[in-house]
């Protein structure tokens, strides 16, 4: 269950959205800024989707950081996230969320240590300077993000990368069902995994 959950990765990605003149502009050949939806996600070690949310092109993904992790519970060991949440606001949410958890997350490349800076924040800072960005993915385990690119990549091919639903009420909807059929493949293919084993 979600109590056994040791690590989460936490990412996002575009999924397209179909409007309703996109055929008329592909076969008069006008060319428009295609509108476009994020998801957002937490995965476990297992690939495991746990908690998805869908929302507009403009949402920052740390915005959504507190949507994502009240549904979840507090007792992960591990949270790995991409430069797009290196901000003092993820690391206070994830660290007020997730109390027992190791955050890391690169720094971006303007990052610098500040005493204002989260505890975590300050050491993922500090730890690149030092044992290079390399090293510090190695020593901190920061590997465990790509079980949210692989599960988006899933997501991807397997359902595509297109939202067929029109408004964003059903798009959400469509979204969470199919995170829910990724999710249930998943737990066939780590039944039989363990059958086998």
């Amino acid at each position: 269950g979600c109590d056994n959950i040791k690590a989460i990765a936490i990412d996002s990605s575009g999924l397209k959205t179909y409007g309703q003149d996109e055929w008329h502009q592909q076969k008069y050949g006008i060319h428009s800024k295609k509108d476009y939806r994020k998801i957002h996600i937490v995965v476990d070690d297992n690939q495991i989707i746990h908690s998805t949310e869908l929302t507009d092109s403009i949402t920052q993904d740390t915005s959504m950081i507190k949507s994502l992790s009240e549904k979840m519970d507090s007792n992960v060991k591990h949270i790995t996230a991409d430069k797009a949440y290196d901000n003092n606001n993820a690391y206070e949410q994830l660290s007020k969320q997730f109390p027992m958890a190791d955050i890391v997350i690169p720094p971006k490349d303007n990052s610098v240590y500040d005493k204002n800076n989260q505890f975590y924040r300050n050491r993922n800072i500090l730890e690149v300077g030092i044992y290079g960005s390399k090293g510090w993915q190695e020593r901190r385990l920061y590997g465990r993000r790509n079980h949210s690119e692989l599960a988006i990549q899933r997501y991807k091919r397997i359902l595509g990368n297109k939202l067929h639903a029109r408004d964003i009420d059903r798009q959400k909807m469509e979204a969470v069902i199919g995170c829910g059929i990724l999710n249930k493949m998943m737990s066939l293919t780590l039944a039989e995994i363990r059958q086998v084993a």
